[in-house]
């Protein structure tokens, strides 16, 4: 699978080959025993629209990572993240002309409430719990979610990865 599905750019306003590297935050809470992890609803108008994707976005030539992370967060959902933990990334090409790196990060601390802070993108935010989410990862529920849910796979220990559910390889070839 070398397409990706999601990034609305116009591909006539990128250079040819250029690259572009997303943060994605695997943003948890501990409620009543149960693991929940956090998702924004894509607007409808957006590529990927109706689906649940992680909170992120596009790193800026003159930050680091980590400050993309704490950037988009604060921007997205007005929390102050405290605390970051690098997880896995994916190389999803998504045309000869434009490819992305995404790279997912564990948000192990945080301050404040996360409220839906880019209303004409995000139709809203929903926690959903560990078990309800391995369970649409091992069978058809995945298509509810936005391609950079991939990057979570490695979070779960015991998920087997495959080219139904791994999208860290660019040409059919495993990275």
């Amino acid at each position: 699978m070398t397409e990706m599905v999601g990034h609305n750019l116009n591909i006539n306003s990128v250079k040819d080959n250029e690259e572009f590297i997303a943060v994605n935050l695997i943003i948890t809470k501990i409620e009543n025993g149960k693991e929940y992890f956090l998702f924004g609803k894509r607007a409808a108008h957006k590529s990927g629209g109706g689906q649940l994707g992680l909170i992120g976005g596009t790193k800026e030539k003159s930050e680091s990572m980590e400050e993309t992370a704490k950037r988009e967060a604060k921007e997205e959902i007005g929390i102050d993240i405290k605390g970051l933990k690098y997880s896995n990334f994916a190389y999803i090409e998504s045309s000869a002309e434009v490819s992305f790196t995404h790279y997912a990060y564990v948000v192990t601390d945080y301050e404040g409430t996360p409220v839906n802070l880019e209303e004409k993108k995000c139709d809203g935010l929903f926690w959903v719990s560990r078990e309800d989410l391995e369970a649409d990862l091992s069978g058809e529920g995945i298509s509810k979610y936005f391609i950079s849910i991939a990057n979570i796979l490695n979070y779960f220990e015991g998920v087997e990865h495959d080219d139904k559910n791994d999208y860290s390889y660019k040409n059919g070839r495993t990275m």
